[in-house]
This record gives C-alpha cells, structure tokens and sequence, in this order.
C-alpha cells in the first residue's frame, strides 16, 4: 500500500529543469529515505509531495486523492513537513512551539483545549523534551531544537511525516539521537516517514525503502539491499566502495576511491 505517490512529475524553476517525469510511490507505514548527489532534485520533491512547489506537470496523489484536491487544513492535519533549518521567534518557548503543531485541529474563533494540551504533553514526552518545555528554543543545541520541532510537527498528529536533513549540522551522536526518534515514531506510532538525507550508511540503517535520485528522476528504488550497491555508488555517486552487510543484514558502504579515477587508471 502506498500513502503518497507521485506520477509523472515535472518541475522546472526558471530555466532550469529539476525533476522530469519523476514517478514515486511511498510505502505506508514505512520510513522511505530519499538520496541522492547535490543537484539530483531531492528537496524539490520533498517539496512537491507536500505542496510547497506545485508540478508543471504529473500528479501528487494522498491517499489515493489528488493532492490539489485537499483543502490545506485537511492536509495539515494530517501531513506534517519539517524544511531544511526551521528558525522561530527568540522568545519562543518549547511548549510554545509544539503548541503551534495543534492550529490545524482548533476551530478560529478557539484557543486551546484540554485535548490540546495533552497531545502538547504528549509530543513533548515522546521527543524527550518535556523538561526543557519552558526553555526558549534559542537556547537549545542543535539537536535539542530538531527534536524540538519534530515535537511540534508531532503534535499535528500527522499520518505522514516529511523530514528534509533533519541532521544537517549535528555531530554523529545527535545525528545518531534524531535517527531514533524517528525511527520510535515510525515503529510505535505508525507514522510513515519520508527524509532527504545525504548519508547513504544511515538511511541504509533506519530506512525501510530507498529512493535515489539522479538528474531530476528516480534511478534506482527498493529495500536497502537492493539499492546500495557498488554499481549504484559508481553510476550514480561516482565512487567506487565495498558493500558489506551490517550486524542487522542491512549494507553499509567504505569508499575506497573515485570512480572516474579508477577508470583513468585502468
């Protein structure tokens, strides 16, 4: 089953043409990772798939209905996107933040409810923020404040989740720490997740489905093992690197040179 699709998308930016007949189908209840070389594309699908960019040709289908078709508060309450490096205001607190996740579900003329409260409570626990609630989100380390917004896009109650390089600028262990949490949410709370990474080892760990871009379109998509291969890495990344399996089954890659140097060489 699929949740998000996508057929046949085109988009172009000015001149330049970023995705080209792109055709994507996401796994329900899944973590779908979306790689690819700087330039492939991956953040303009991102984009797409939750209606920030609007196509100039294909379809987005939620649901098995067309993405143009929901009204924007419908699709909010049920699809939550995190962009590349969110800012808020300074004088912003934690629970303030996550309070924000509940405006989708709250009628205009109401503030907050007990209901709200309580799922407030609730994404702070999961995310393990309930302590730093009254802090100021400026004050936060890095991956204090994703797990901070991925409270608040929690608090939306999302079916699906969308992430683009929720590790960008954390060291190894927050990177390690954000993984996780999403991981936790996609197993426990049967959220699917789909993230733009650009750590090909770990999407090959937390993901279920890889997809991998090239050049505006999808070249390769499937479980971790049928994607991370040496020939994927050559043609695609142009390195040449052993795969191996991890602990877990699932591969993990050790670059060992250039491809295009190897070719010269050769």
């Amino acid at each position: 089953m699929t949740v998000l699709e996508a057929r046949h998308l085109a988009i172009r930016i000015g001149e330049k043409q970023i995705l080209s007949e792109l055709t994507l189908a996401v796994p329900t209840g899944k973590i779908t990772a979306i790689l690819g070389p700087n330039g492939s594309g991956k953040s303009t699908l991102l984009k797409a798939l939750s209606r920030v960019l609007k196509p100039q040709a294909g379809t987005v289908y939620f649901d098995g209905r067309d993405l143009k078709a929901i009204s924007s508060k419908d699709l909010a309450r049920r699809l939550a996107v995190l962009p590349q490096a969110p800012q808020s205001p300074p004088d912003l607190t934690v629970r303030d933040l996550v309070e924000h996740g509940r405006f989708p579900h709250r009628s205009w003329w109401k503030g907050p409810a007990a209901a709200d409260r309580t799922i407030v409570t609730w994404a702070l626990e999961q995310t393990g923020m309930l302590s730093m609630a009254e802090r100021l989100v400026s004050t936060l380390s890095g991956g204090e404040r994703q797990r901070a917004w991925i409270a608040m896009a929690l608090a939306q109650q999302p079916q699906v989740l969308l992430l683009d390089e929720p590790t960008t600028y954390l060291d190894i262990c927050h990177q390690l720490e954000i993984m996780q949490l999403v991981a936790k949410l996609n197993q426990e709370n049967g959220i699917t997740v789909v993230m733009v990474l650009h750590d090909i080892n770990q999407a090959a760990q937390v993901a279920d489905y890889i997809a991998v871009m090239r050049d505006g379109g999808i070249f390769a998509a499937g479980t971790p093992g049928q994607v991370v291969t040496q020939s994927m890495l050559r043609e695609v990344f142009r390195v040449e690197a052993d795969v191996l399996p991890a602990e877990n089954g699932k591969p993990v890659f050790l670059v060992t040179g250039l491809a295009n140097q190897k070719m010269k060489t050769t």
